[in-house]
């Protein structure tokens, strides 16, 4: 029972460390343009500079 125990225990714990989320990597811009994936920071900093946002979406396949 203790071996059933164990086992489950670890299981649980190998199966929650492979869960863990990295953040994403995300490919290197070219050209002069900076570009931000974040709405909430974009915005802030379309206010302060006084420039409109350009939103891009793309399909992502699959």
């Amino acid at each position: 029972m203790r071996l059933l125990i164990l086992c489950t225990t670890l299981l649980s714990s190998l199966a929650l460390i492979g869960c863990h989320a990295s953040p994403p990597s995300y490919p290197e811009e070219l050209g002069p343009a900076k570009f931000h994936r974040d709405l909430t920071q974009a915005t802030q900093l379309s206010k302060q500079s006084n420039k409109p946002i350009f939103a891009l979406f793309q399909e992502v396949p699959g």
